[in-house]
């Protein structure tokens, strides 16, 4: 008999579909939508607002609080409201799933990070999809997969840019409107969620060289080896049993009154310190690579400094050849 699951299904995944699937239930009625049937319906969300739904009893407030602690809920609602579903709107969905968790308050979570990803979406298509094998939603992952995935032409019709560039913008020509121009065009949601996205990323690619470099030092210190036990100092000369030497007879066993002095030889003059040896090539390949290193330091290169400072000139010459072409320093 043929199984009707679907043999690219991952073990866990059947569970989360089947959870995905009850959230989606509990959202309908809430913010309105297409039931199975086809037919519309309006969210009690939209024609009484969440506070008067809350508000009205005991059990719609446990279903509401249930529901914002509902990790599959909340991500359904986030990826519809950042695909422009005018039923999740973003201060809708930003007002049930507060994000108290992120530095960026309730009206940034509304206006850049959902509104932003709809300004995407409705532009190229591109968007955010639902994480295969977790019921949350990565942030930052899930908005630089999005920026990522888009080309150079689309990055360039949004006028998306990193901080420190300046978006192109259409000059005027008339008088009047060269005076406005002067005025600093305000960022849009989508240029917002852009530069956000990227240097969230960056930290985090920092922060995961900078684990990498301590882990890689940690790796190539030697192990500690116990210290050599001293050794036993050196007996002195034995003596023999003057009775036997003599036969047994005990009367002529004394001891010698003075002991004869041994010549020592002297001392041999010490060596000659080795004269240092010319550097080779490698030494000036090590060098070569650490000045790059160095010189991205001081440029302000976060991950040169962590790899210098947990490194330094410890590191082997493949290490460092290694870390500055990943780099790209070389």
């Amino acid at each position: 008999m043929a199984s009707n699951q679907n043999p690219s299904t991952k073990a866990g995944e059947t569970e989360i579909i089947t959870a995905r699937r009850e959230a989606a239930a509990k959202l309908l009625p809430l913010f309105g939508g297409t039931t199975a049937d086809g037919k519309e319906a309006v969210g009690v969300f939209h024609t009484h607002g969440i506070a008067a739904v809350i508000g009205s009893g005991a059990e719609n407030k446990k279903l509401v609080d249930e529901l914002r602690s509902n990790p599959h809920a909340k991500t359904l609602a986030v990826i519809a409201a950042a695909r422009g579903n005018k039923n999740f709107s973003p201060a809708l969905v930003a007002e049930l799933f507060s994000r108290p968790e992120v530095d960026e308050d309730n009206d940034w979570f509304a206006k850049v990070f959902l509104g932003g990803l709809a300004e995407i979406f409705d532009a190229t298509g591109v968007a955010l999809i639902l994480p295969p094998s977790q019921a949350g939603l990565d942030m930052v992952r899930g908005a630089y997969n999005v920026v990522s995935h888009l080309s150079e032409e689309e990055r360039k019709k949004l006028g998306l840019c990193e901080a420190d560039e300046a978006p192109r913008r259409q000059l005027a020509v008339d008088l009047m409107a060269i005076l406005d121009e002067e005025k600093p065009a305000p960022l849009t949601p989508a240029q917002q969620l852009y530069r956000w996205a990227v240097r969230k990323w960056n930290a985090r690619q920092v922060r995961r060289d900078v684990n990498a470099a301590a882990n890689d030092a940690a790796a190539a210190l030697p192990s500690a080896t116990p210290a050599p036990e001293p050794a036993p100092a050196p007996a002195g000369p034995a003596i023999p049993d003057l009775t036997a030497l003599t036969g047994g007879d005990k009367s002529l066993a004394r001891v010698p009154w003075g002991v004869k002095k041994v010549a020592v030889p002297p001392a041999a003059p010490p060596a000659e310190a080795p004269k240092p040896a010319a550097p080779t090539a490698e030494d000036e390949d090590r060098e070569l690579v650490l000045a790059a290193i160095q010189k991205a330091a001081d440029s302000g290169d976060v991950p040169a400094k962590a790899f210098l400072k947990v490194k330094g000139e410890r590191a082997t010459i493949a290490e460092m050849t290694a870390f500055a072409t990943r780099k790209g320093l070389l």
